[in-house]
């Protein structure tokens, strides 16, 4: 190999390298699936799988509330909306 082919390879991978990263810090930085609740919201939807005694869940927003589906079981609990 001669000094240019090296040069040129290390220019090609510092480039790929650069455009992975900025694609990860992109990714991380614009969360689409994130839910933004208010503080009144998040204390009614806790407050509400606590009498149900709910696991662990994936939480989503629906038309009338949020839905919570546990991870283990597969159980759905309906909490309305304030």
């Amino acid at each position: 190999m001669t000094w240019t082919e090296i040069i040129l390879y290390t220019v090609f991978v510092t480039a790929v390298l650069f455009f992975v990263f900025l694609g990860v810090i992109r990714g991380e930085t614009q969360v689409p699936n994130r839910l933004n609740m208010s503080k009144a919201e998040v204390s009614h939807v806790m407050t509400d799988l606590k009498k149900r005694s709910a696991a662990d869940c994936i939480l989503t927003r629906t038309e009338t509330g949020f839905q919570c589906k546990e991870m283990a079981t597969g159980k759905v609990y309906r909490v309305k909306g304030k």
